[in-house]
């Protein structure tokens, strides 16, 4: 409706897929106890969300399972781990997203 020159709209919630594949964000980087992990998928499907130490092992699985398409967030609580830098291993419908994560305790 529009009124003294005004216009109002309803604005319905929108369910949109991402243009972009992998993790978008994690904040804060570098942590202490917790950080938040936002990441993209561009299709519904099997996800595989993993951290691995910089030998290369793995460290725990995060998120495993059929996840819809949109982006996702996750907190990480790092209270079990030691201090130091981590890679975050984003897979689904074979596309891999990695990025570095640092803890400081």
């Amino acid at each position: 409706y529009m009124t003294n020159g005004f216009q109002a709209m309803e604005i319905s919630n929108v369910s949109a897929v991402p243009e972009e594949f992998g993790i978008t964000s994690t904040y804060p980087n570098p942590f202490n106890s917790t950080t938040s992990v936002t990441f993209n998928l561009l299709e519904t499907g099997q996800v595989n969300l993993a951290l691995y130490d910089l030998a290369g092992r793995l460290v725990t699985h995060l998120l495993s399972g059929e996840i819809t398409a949109g982006q996702h967030t996750l907190t990480i609580n790092g209270a079990d781990l030691t201090s130091g830098v981590y890679i975050l291993q984003l897979s689904s419908n074979q596309q891999n997203s990695r990025q570095k994560i640092t803890l400081l305790k």
